[in-house]
């Protein structure tokens, strides 16, 4: 009597199809919650730069203008501060960063700063969500959520 030993050469087609389907379902679910990580990472880097550079005016203004005598009406943000970074931009006419739903805006004369929101401006409705939760906006308009006089 003579045994025949079966040999593994491989997958069979059914396991591979297998391990494949299990694959696609693993990134079905991770790249949208990658994303949603990205996006809220984003959303979190952007407030914290805008309130750093916020609160890093007013030091800087009384600087230039109380030590160093410079005319108040004379003084752009961006000679003060400078933000780089995703999206954000100058805007010498009305003296303000900015970037979609943020800007921090300077008024020299008035020796006054405001930081303003437009929540509807972020990239998905999770993170609308959250900046009106976190700045207690309703609606589309700009809200000045925090102003300094300096």
């Amino acid at each position: 009597m003579t045994t025949q030993l079966k040999i593994n050469q491989g997958f069979t087609l059914i396991e591979l199809i297998l391990v494949i389907v299990i694959l696609g379902i693993l990134s079905a679910v991770a790249i949208p919650k990658y994303q949603d990580i990205s996006e809220e990472a984003e959303f979190n880097s952007a407030i914290k730069i805008a309130y750093d550079a916020f609160n890093t005016v007013p030091g800087a203004f009384k600087a230039s203008v109380d030590l160093k005598g410079q005319t108040p009406a004379n003084v752009k943000l961006s000679d003060l501060i400078t933000i780089r970074g995703k999206h954000w931009s100058f805007d010498d006419s009305q003296n303000q960063y900015q970037r979609p739903g943020l800007t921090i805006t300077l008024f020299p004369d008035q020796r006054r700063e405001d930081l303003a929101v437009k929540c509807i401006s972020w990239s998905s409705p999770n993170l609308v969500n959250k900046c009106k939760t976190k700045f207690n906006v309703a609606g589309d308009k700009w809200k000045v959520v925090e102003s300094i006089r300096f």
